[in-house]
Parts: C-alpha cells; sequence; structure tokens
C-alpha cells in the first residue's frame, strides 16, 4: 500500500511507475482506493490518493524496493506486509505458532477454584 501526494493532477503516473518496479509479473491485484482525508497532517498535507497492491515478491528484492519507493517524491507513504507470516505471533519476546496457543477452554480447565480457609 502507497499514498501518492493529493496535489498531484495525475496520481495514476505515479502508480505505473510502482507498476514497473514490481514488474506486471509479480502483481496478483490491485486496487485505486481514492483520495482520502488524513486524521493527522503527513509532510504537511492533508489528503491524498491510496492505491493497494498485492504482490509475489522474494525476500531479496524488498529492501531494493523499499529504497526506490523512499526516493519517489510523490509518495508520501508506503507499507509493505508479509503475508506468508500472519501465522506466526509474539508473546513476552517467545514467537510461537497459533497451534501452540493454548484454547480458552484449556485455560479455563486448568484453573484451581479459589477458597478461602478460616479467617
Amino acid at each position: 500500500m502507497f499514498i501518492v501526494n493529493a496535489n498531484l493532477t495525475k496520481p495514476e503516473i505515479v502508480k505505473t511507475q510502482v507498476e514497473n518496479l514490481l514488474t506486471k509479473k509479480t502483481i496478483i491485484k490491485q486496487e485505486n482506493l481514492g483520495q482520502k482525508e488524513f486524521a493527522q497532517p503527513i509532510k504537511k498535507h492533508k489528503s491524498g490518493f491510496y492505491f493497494l497492491f498485492h504482490a509475489k515478491l522474494l525476500g531479496a528484492n524488498i529492501d531494493g524496493i523499499k529504497q526506490k519507493l523512499y526516493r519517489m517524491k510523490d509518495i508520501l507513504r508506503f507499507l509493505i506486509i508479509n503475508l506468508n507470516q500472519e501465522k506466526r505471533f509474539r508473546y513476552r519476546g517467545k514467537q510461537f505458532e497459533k497451534k501452540d496457543q493454548p484454547e480458552t477452554s484449556q485455560i479455563e480447565k486448568n484453573k484451581k477454584p479459589i477458597t478461602i480457609d478460616k479467617i
């Protein structure tokens, strides 16, 4: 996902530059989400055009793509997410798979009732 400066007359030009950067073979899906107002100004701009790309990339290529996106002056922000790692999560510095996470019913079974003895 990337956000393009709203002051441009043709934001599709920046979109085609990013398409060429990613190469059209790797792009699976692309969406134009339109112009939206920001909650907070980004680089002194109050709105921008949002574009979303789903692409299949190698990890070695991502650093080069990030550097080229940083250099493009018309892109205000961008975000690259690895969708293959959504099965993993971190908790207190340890990494777990979702299957390792105990279900709530198992947690409730392991709880012992609290009893108050002689006061």
